[in-house]
């Protein structure tokens, strides 16, 4: 006769299963999500919005070095041409 745990499930049975169950899901839920990457800020794209202009930029490495006051005076002609010709068209 197998009567040891009395006539069926005990309502402490249940109670135990969801405290396991429950957190047990929410675990699985919690690897998947940062295993997907959904829980991580998006990035920022470098798209046409966030760019910096053409001039900044040479601003930019000029002040960081990159580039010497010759050489960043020459790009700099070169961005902003004078006349109406076009850059790089040879007469």
């Amino acid at each position: 006769m197998m009567y040891w745990y009395g006539d069926g499930p005990q309502w402490w049975m249940f109670v135990l299963m969801m405290l396991i169950v429950v957190p047990l899901w929410i675990a699985a839920a919690v690897a998947i999500i940062s295993i997907s990457g959904l829980g991580r800020p998006s990035e920022k794209r470098s798209d046409e919005s966030t760019r910096l202009a053409p001039e900044a930029l040479l601003a930019e490495r000029f002040a960081s070095g990159d580039i010497d006051e010759t050489e960043y005076l020459h790009r700099l002609a070169v961005l902003r041409p004078t006349s109406a010709q076009p850059v790089g068209v040879n007469q």
